[in-house]
């Protein structure tokens, strides 16, 4: 299995309940292929660079997960019919060597912005 991230922006009026309903949707599609989702962050909304579908904003998150290179295609297209989604990006995560108080500072900023599974 390999390391893979997602970064997903949904739509800006999505808010409250809708908000965490079409998130899970989006954990559902990764989970529905096998994967292991290891960490969920919300980046909350912030500006686009550039207008998509008449946006100027979107609702950020990344999430990481573990998977099979062969469900990646799948889980896109899962992305792409979700109405939801304004953009979505997956990549191969490949692991920084970093020192530990770099790493403690990044795990405290995580620990912050944790979404709830």
């Amino acid at each position: 299995m390999k390391q893979y991230e997602a970064l997903i922006i949904l739509k800006p009026e999505l808010q409250g309940d809708a908000l965490k309903v079409s998130f899970n949707e989006i954990l559902d599609i990764i989970k529905k292929y096998r994967c292991d989702i290891e960490n969920v962050n919300e980046w909350g909304k912030r500006p686009l660079a550039y207008n998509i579908a008449k946006n100027r904003e979107g609702t950020y998150f990344l999430v990481k997960f573990k998977g099979e290179p062969e469900s990646i295609s799948e889980i896109n297209r899962g992305f792409s019919l979700n109405e939801n989604i304004l953009k979505a990006m997956v990549m191969v995560r490949k692991e920084k060597k970093t020192s530990p108080a770099v790493t403690e500072r990044v795990e405290e900023r995580n620990e912050e912005t944790k979404w709830q599974i």
